[in-house]
């Protein structure tokens, strides 16, 4: 299918679509045999797509007069890229409409809404068993990672912490007014300086993006530090996710950078426990990272956090390149 069907097939979701996007929803759910799961609402899904704070968006695929699936999709940040990006929640077609194309068509307009934002990234996962699907994403240009695996924390804990934090450890979120291009009274080279401390992991390209994301209303990303006795030690930008099946937001944490003195494992630990504490504040459901597949220790840390491994999903991710060939 070309581009040029998908005016007359896809649109952008309106306030009055909400009660029909429940109801896919409620579709998709019941086809993974996860109905059980769906404890939302169709008054939040409204607030999280047309309120004064929206966290999502979504397109309504349409044949023969009738909505006949849906692509739901959230902002995301590559700290590595230095852009914003899109992440696909949900892809679903009713299955008396399957085999024309409708699944495609739903990419093809994210593809293009990306394009059209000089997005760099598309993200979405794929379960490993749906052979068809790989292949078919394959097909149209996307990466799927066998490296990767989603690890993410539900429920009761996200409301625990579960690491016992050194008395000369605290995290504070970075604002704008913090990443200022320099320190009057310290200068760059001083230890406590957050410039100084963050271009140890990024480079000036990718430092002047990440300031720029904050910048935006609402932020694209956002950042904790982490400090040892007043000292920068290492920080996380996060963004957030979304979960149709809870209708609430959630955190992705999107990169973990700390100082070759320290223990990754213990700081990566102590900052996501800060970041269970924000989620909380924030009626988040979920928090999610990626973590090596083969990575026994981060694997066993995530356990001990209270997290599950999503082993049998697969990370699919098109680039810049593949995001325009398919949107044209």
């Amino acid at each position: 299918m070309g581009s040029a069907l998908v005016p007359d097939h896809v649109r952008l979701a309106t306030p009055s679509d909400v009660p029909t996007i429940f109801q896919l929803v409620q579709e998709l759910a019941e086809y993974e045999k996860l109905s059980h799961e769906v404890v939302g609402n169709e008054s939040l899904l409204h607030d999280h797509l047309f309120g004064d704070r929206p966290y999502i968006e979504s397109f309504i695929v349409e044949a023969d007069g009738d909505p006949a699936g849906f692509a739901l999709f959230f902002q995301n940040y590559s700290t590595n890229v230095g852009t914003p990006g899109y992440y696909l929640e949900d892809l679903f077609v009713r299955p008396t409409y399957r085999g024309r194309g409708l699944g495609k068509a739903l990419l093809v307009a994210l593809a293009q809404r990306a394009a059209d934002r000089h997005f760099h990234h598309l993200r979405w996962s794929v379960l490993d068993w749906n052979a068809p699907a790989i292949a078919f994403y394959q097909k149209i240009g996307a990466v799927i990672s066998e490296t990767e695996r989603l690890a993410r924390i539900t429920g009761q804990h996200l409301e625990a912490s579960n690491t016992d934090v050194s008395s000369s450890w605290s995290i504070q979120p970075v604002t704008l007014k913090d990443l200022s291009e320099s320190s009057p009274s310290t200068g760059d080279a001083d230890p406590s300086n957050l410039r100084h401390s963050i271009l140890r992991h990024l480079s000036e390209a990718q430092y002047a993006a990440l300031r720029t994301a904050i910048a935006a209303q609402p932020p694209h990303v956002e950042v904790v530090m982490i400090y040892d006795n007043h000292h920068p030690i290492g920080f996380a930008t996060f963004t957030h996710s979304y979960s149709t099946f809870l209708t609430c937001p959630g955190i992705t944490v999107e990169s973990i950078q700390v100082l070759p003195d320290y223990s990754l494992l213990e700081i990566q630990a102590v900052l996501i426990n800060g970041l269970k504490e924000i989620a909380k504040n924030r009626n988040c459901g979920r928090l999610e990272w990626l973590i090596p597949h083969d990575d026994a220790a981060a694997i066993a840390q995530c356990e001990s956090l209270g997290g599950t491994i999503k082993s049998t999903w697969r990370i699919c991710s098109m680039n810049k390149d593949a995001i325009s060939e398919l949107a044209h």
